[in-house]
């Protein structure tokens, strides 16, 4: 000790005299880098501290002489300089470990160059520790919102998620933070909380993607004889390569599975009528709809063996009455009506994916909305499925619900924003500023399913909050709600 600090003194004497050193005001030719070190980390020894002040500019570096809780380094060039103003010094300390427990930059100033001294203080803060994550559990497709709980957190700290920097990460205290997952693959991963200084938790395999369950989107065709071998193709989200198709209780055969997309061979069955087709994912997650097995072809109505025009004048010539087993209720409802000759339509020339349909008027398109929410509500699947197809293909029902792009946008001061529905729902409207805070909430009411996208049908906003109050220029976030269906996109207020 006594060594290190007669070297401290004749440092500091040869600095007195200022003789042999001109300082010019933007460069120095010594320097000497000296600071305090306050030890928050009852762990750590400052004694077991490895001192390294290092200016990168230059390729120069000092192992510092640490006395008690103060280190010091002096730097010297007698032929040309060691630093100019505006330079950075870092000062950084490490265990023998080779961990860094804290690291300081500075920029010199023309003070540290007149005087040749530039003071720079560490703060060895406690390492962080991360408790719990909450949830453990999200999908693959990230925006999972997750609080983590722990010690020592402070400003500035990183948050990686398995190899990938969590979104939106917020350090709420030093105890918590509260973040987006990223995008992530299926597995469980490790979670790590670096601070600013260097320090860093993880915590191994805390969380867990999991894959999104399947969903449905369209059956085509909705029924098939009870011999089987027709092909049908299943529309949705989510299929995995190794899904398993059922029928019922029957395995689907050869079935070609995409991420949205199934064809498979429908199995024979020994029952007429409605079974539940299922599509079941490797991890067991499922999604259910119904199908229809039929003793015969019903759309041939008069057996010739093609679904023509002859079926549709057989239908035409039967509509409007009630009678128990009418060639032309093809659904078996017990009468024959429009949903029949839309049957019959649907599978024009045996073709399920060629549709042909009788024209229906504009003033019958909410009609034929309310029967086909009356029978999917009711015993009348098959004549629902075949309803929903047909409109579908008319342009009557869009093939998914979503919130599309408002009109005009930009706008000042009103705009029009569009929706879809495939299913009738109590439909709302929120609008978010880019701070996240709700603008106007405009509650819409209950819909039919069907195609908001004029004028007169999309909701409408004047560009008032909730106050009556005009807002400011700027982006602005939109979010539909509407049963199942949760979207947002983004629009612009120019003035």
């Amino acid at each position: 000790m006594k060594k290190k600090q007669l070297i401290f003194h004749i440092l500091g004497w040869i600095l007195s005299l200022g003789v042999g050193f001109p300082l010019l005001s933007y460069s120095a030719n010594v320097l000497v880098v000296k600071g305090e070190i306050q030890n928050q980390d009852n762990q750590i020894s400052i004694k077991d501290l490895q001192i390294t002040i290092a200016n990168k500019k230059r390729k120069i570096s000092q192992r510092g002489l640490v006395d008690g809780q103060f280190f010091q380094a002096t730097f010297l060039d007698f032929t040309g300089s060691v630093a100019e103003i505006g330079e950075t010094f870092e000062v950084n300390a490490k265990l023998a470990s080779g961990e860094s427990v804290s690291n300081v930059s500075h920029i010199l100033t023309e003070g540290d160059i007149i005087a040749a001294v530039a003071e720079i203080n560490l703060t060895i803060y406690p390492k962080p520790k991360i408790n719990d994550i909450a949830p453990a559990k999200g999908v693959t497709k990230g925006n999972t919102p997750i609080k983590i709980t722990g010690a020592n957190f402070r400003d500035g700290a990183s948050l990686i998620i398995g190899e990938n920097v969590a979104v939106a990460t917020t350090i709420n205290s030093e105890n918590e933070i509260t973040a987006l997952t990223p995008v992530g693959v299926v597995g469980s991963i490790d979670l790590t909380v670096t601070n600013s200084d260097g320090r860093s938790d993880s915590l191994s395999k805390a969380f867990t993607y999991i894959q999104l369950p399947p969903t449905i989107l369209t059956v085509t065709p909705l029924a098939a004889d009870i011999a089987g071998g027709e092909i049908i193709t299943i529309t949705g989200e989510n299929f995995d390569s190794q899904a398993t198709i059922q029928f019922g209780e029957e395995a689907g055969i050869e079935p070609v599975i995409e991420k949205e997309k199934v064809t498979v061979t429908v199995p024979k069955s020994n029952i007429v009528g409605d079974v539940t087709l299922i599509v079941i994912n490797p991890d067991g997650q499922r999604v259910e709809t119904n199908f229809s097995y039929v003793e015969v072809f019903p759309w041939d109505v008069n057996g010739n063996g093609t679904v023509d025009i002859f079926d549709l004048v057989t239908v035409a010539s039967e509509f409007g009455q009630t009678e128990v087993g009418l060639s032309g209720d093809v659904n078996r409802d017990g009468s024959v009506d429009i949903f029949d000759l839309v049957a019959v339509a649907s599978h024009f020339g045996e073709t399920a994916s060629t549709i042909s349909a009788p024209t229906i008027l504009s003033d019958q398109v909410d009609q034929l909305k309310l029967a086909l929410v009356q029978l999917e509500s009711s015993k009348h699947s098959l004549a629902a499925q075949l309803l929903r197809q047909w409109m579908t293909a008319n342009g009557h029902l869009p093939k998914e619900s979503q919130l599309l792009a408002n009109f005009p946008n930009p706008f000042n001061p009103e705009t029009w924003i569009p929706y879809q529905l495939t299913n009738s729902a109590s439909v709302s409207l929120i609008i978010y500023d880019v701070n996240g805070q709700v603008v106007r909430k405009i509650e819409v009411g209950h819909r039919l399913m069907g195609l908001y996208t004029t004028t007169d049908q999309a909701v409408y906003w004047d560009g008032r909050d909730d106050l009556g109050e005009i807002v400011t220029s700027g982006v602005y976030f939109y979010t539909l709600i509407a049963d199942d269906l949760y979207q947002t996109k983004k629009m612009i207020l120019l003035k």
